[in-house]
């Protein structure tokens, strides 16, 4: 109910980070993934896929442009097995992948008063769709960046914030009116929306087009 009506707020622990930097780190994403990231200017959110030689699916990717790196959003279920195929693929490359998995936690508000709560929370949102929102130093500490959320197909945001401030970010939500949600209940919610998880819906040699991405 709170996820179709009102706001719902949680950390399901679906997806994780990787920073990725380096001299090459952009030319190397636009050689690996499906979607060229190697123009985007600061400050973008690109849906990207990794793939093998015969275009199956090996892991969903968004990619957030920062000024001189990238955050990888990944599935968190796969890190390990991501992690290992994006080092093979450096060759030789000027380009290090760090994980952030023990580092950040991934936020989701989400449903009609998303926007709501984001704002009561003094929090940033992106100003276009495909954007992102990142600071530093504001009144809310910790956050690395702020994305318009996929997780389940409503309006909403995901919040990439630093471990230490994680629980006190998820208080200012509530506080600002969200309601705590199970990821029971983000499960329904995505599969009425038609929204396929990696490596729920997306495994065992789904190519994307099979899965319209």
């Amino acid at each position: 109910e709170a996820l179709r009506e009102a706001c719902g707020v949680l950390e399901a622990g679906l997806r994780t980070t990787l920073l990725v930097t380096g001299e090459d780190h952009r030319t190397w994403l636009d050689r690996i993934g499906s979607n060229p990231d190697q123009d985007a200017p600061q400050g973008k959110c690109l849906l990207a896929t990794l793939m093998d030689g015969k275009g199956r699916l090996q892991a969903d990717l968004r990619i957030l442009t920062l000024e001189e790196s990238v955050f990888l959003d990944i599935p968190a279920a796969s890190r390990e097995a991501i992690l290992k195929l994006l080092e093979m693929y450096i060759i030789n490359e000027a380009v290090e992948v760090e994980d952030l998995s023990n580092q950040t936690r991934i936020h989701s508000v989400l449903g009609p008063r998303s926007h709501e709560v984001m704002d009561m929370a003094e929090l940033p949102t992106p100003t276009e769709e495909d954007g992102l929102a990142a600071y530093e130093g504001a009144s809310v500490p910790g956050i690395r960046a702020v994305v318009t959320s996929r997780l389940c197909g409503l309006e909403g945001f995901d919040i990439i914030v630093d471990v230490d401030d994680s629980d006190d970010l998820s208080n200012r939500l509530t506080v600002a009116g969200g309601v705590r949600v199970e990821q029971d209940a983000l499960d329904v919610v995505r599969l009425e929306q038609g929204i396929p998880w990696f490596e729920a819906d997306l495994s065992g040699g789904v190519i994307p087009l099979e899965a319209g991405l």
